[in-house]
């Protein structure tokens, strides 16, 4: 009984600290997250394929035919269908969701880190989240990282107030786990260890109401989701060969056969994704390990170490042995990083040094996003997704529709390339002939298109001798075909269109 009581005092003192504290702060974090990000969107799908499924699936929902790709992110595309009736355009939907979420993410990243340790914490990593370059860039674009982003800080929030006791946030927190399960499946099976370990103490009875409410919510997207693939073994079916179709699972079955190239891949880009999201705030962590090379990552975190160990070694675990994709799936554990260099920075310094400390960082960050060339150390060397890269891949694709629009006909024009998909949705109208990658794995880092090889386009043009005047290619490097000659034109920003006048059509 005086347990309870203590839990009930405890939990109006948390929220008067709500309207007292933190609501100046949470609103301030939300509105700069908004304001940051409303200049620079991005007017095009991102080059990733994934965000042209995405919008097509707001259109036609069929996994069939990556619309959008499985697991089926139906949440996603529900919010963004929604969306849609506003602004009548799925690129725009979907680019708003993602400005709309970078501010919310930053406000519950301050909540966090004001529960986990104070409100000093809860400033400095909301400033480091929304000063990241990456989680920046991927605030402007059509992709559900920075949703997830917001979902996992939440459910991590709400899950150490379970942890902590209060058991009233029990079941808003299985209810949360529902629903970024059907926002982005994995993201779950990477939150479940923190789950259970937060969940440990509640007792059976809670335990079990929580797993229904997970159930019950899972059970509200999984049939709609069912029913739109044919059913649940159609489902499966489908997703079997999408997961075969792209190898997800290679680097497990290479590293069981003694081959540890999958594994230093996943290392080489896990590395490199966390760095740049990490960026300037990774100095202040590395800083005081250096100062400190006795301690560890659950000492810095102090009495909440175990909660963040939980958090973040499912991720790290799947990433390095399974599959590291694109580089916004390092969200799922980056706000631990960045709680661990706020709190770094908040033990070397003190006093209005530790604010200058927080305003050069996240200026400095400000500039990798704002002013930083697309490739610093030159052409194809280190590439940065930032406005510079954005820009570029607006141009790109805004100058190739203009000139093939300009000077070739739907009538008597073929339209190839490996990055088909975006052409399919932007050009609509022409014939589009899909050529092959040579390597799925071997993409640049977001995964998006590539240069098909001399072979596969060899093919493509044999099978379309004689049958249409213009053939134009979109792909990044022509490859190299015995008995052509391609001519090109040229756009803006270094844009080329190639294509081959084909004579007695």
């Amino acid at each position: 009984m005086e347990r309870a009581t203590n839990l009930r005092v405890k939990e109006a003192v948390v929220a008067q600290g709500w309207w007292k504290g933190e609501l100046l702060p949470v609103s301030l974090s939300f509105v700069l997250g908004l304001l940051s990000r409303i200049p620079f969107q991005s007017r095009i799908l991102y080059e990733h394929w994934d965000s042209v499924n995405y919008a097509l699936a707001t259109q036609t929902f069929d996994l069939r035919i990556d619309q959008p790709h499985p697991p089926g992110y139906i949440l996603y595309v529900l919010l963004g269908r929604a969306v849609n009736v506003i602004t009548g355009d799925p690129q725009t939907s979907f680019v708003w969701l993602s400005v709309l979420f970078s501010g919310l993410s930053a406000s519950a990243m301050f909540l966090l880190g004001s529960r986990l340790f104070n409100h000093r914490v809860g400033v400095l990593a909301a400033a480091f989240l929304l000063s990241s370059p990456l989680f920046w860039f991927l605030g402007e674009v059509a992709m559900p990282h920075v949703l997830d982003a917001f979902f996992v800080i939440s459910i991590a929030l709400l899950l150490h107030e379970v942890e902590q006791g209060r058991t009233g946030f029990l079941l808003p927190a299985a209810f949360s786990l529902g629903m970024v399960t059907g926002l982005r499946q994995q993201t779950a099976l990477f939150l479940l260890p923190l789950a259970f370990y937060s969940f440990r103490s509640v007792g059976l009875k809670r335990l079990a109401l929580a797993v229904f409410c997970f159930a019950l919510v899972a059970i509200l997207w999984l049939v709609p989701l069912f029913w739109l693939s044919g059913g649940m073994s159609e489902y499966f079916q489908i997703t079997n060969t999408f997961t075969s179709r792209y190898r997800y699972f290679d680097a497990v079955i290479l590293l069981l056969q003694g081959d540890g190239s999958a594994l230093l891949r996943n290392i080489g880009r896990l590395s490199r994704y966390t760095a740049y999201g990490w960026s300037l705030a990774a100095v202040p962590f590395a800083a005081y390990m250096l100062r400190s090379p006795g301690k560890s990552l659950r000492s810095l975190g102090g009495k909440r170490g175990n909660f963040l160990l939980f958090w973040l070694a499912p991720a790290l675990v799947f990433y390095l042995f399974v599959h590291m994709g694109q580089q916004g799936l390092i969200f799922v554990f980056l706000p631990v990083l960045l709680l661990l260099s706020a709190v770094a920075l908040s033990r070397l310094v003190t006093g209005q040094k530790l604010y200058w400390a927080a305003i050069g960082i996240t200026v400095l960050n400000g500039f990798l996003f704002v002013l930083a060339p697309e490739y610093p150390l030159g052409e194809e060397k280190v590439r940065l997704l930032n406005r510079s890269s954005m820009i570029r891949q607006d141009t790109h694709y805004e100058e190739l529709v203009r000139l093939v629009r300009g000077n070739f006909s739907p009538k008597d024009t073929v339209l190839m390339g490996a990055d088909w998909r975006h052409v399919e949705y932007y050009l609509p109208e022409y014939q589009v002939i899909r050529l092959p990658m040579p390597n799925l794995e071997g993409l640049d880092s977001n995964g998006g298109g590539g240069s098909a090889t001399a072979e596969s386009l060899e093919a493509a043009l044999l099978a379309v001798q004689g049958l249409v005047a213009n053939v134009v290619l979109f792909d990044r490097k022509l490859p190299v075909v015995r008995g052509t000659s391609f001519e090109d034109m040229k756009g803006r920003e270094g844009t080329v269109l190639y294509y081959l006048r084909q004579t007695g059509v």
